[in-house]
């Protein structure tokens, strides 16, 4: 979905703002950049001992993206390395100045 707003500022006629309503968030950004990190999973040892390689599923991938971009997304919050902007929309009417 896509939302627009317009509105005049003084020194120009008419602005446009557009935007995506629909937007990850932060985890699921982060999982989509995860999810082909790291596509190998150990599938036991060949004749000789060596760690066996295979693809894994793209639900494994999946799976472990988001498991990871989770937890990831709560150490940050933890250490309040992640922020809440405010709301261009919903910004809040200034207050009055008192009168002196």
């Amino acid at each position: 979905m896509i939302e627009s707003n317009k509105y005049k500022p003084k020194f120009l006629d008419e602005v446009v703002t557009v935007w995506d309503r629909e937007r990850p968030e932060l985890e699921a950004s982060l999982a989509g950049t995860l999810v082909d990190r790291a596509p190998w999973r150990v599938d036991g040892e060949d004749s000789s001992g060596r760690m066996r390689l295979r693809l894994a599923t793209p639900a494994e991938a999946v799976a472990r993206a988001i498991e990871t971009a989770e937890l990831l997304v709560k150490a940050c919050r933890k250490k309040g390395w992640i922020h809440i902007t405010p709301s261009i929309i919903n910004k809040p009417k200034p207050k009055a100045k008192p009168k002196t």
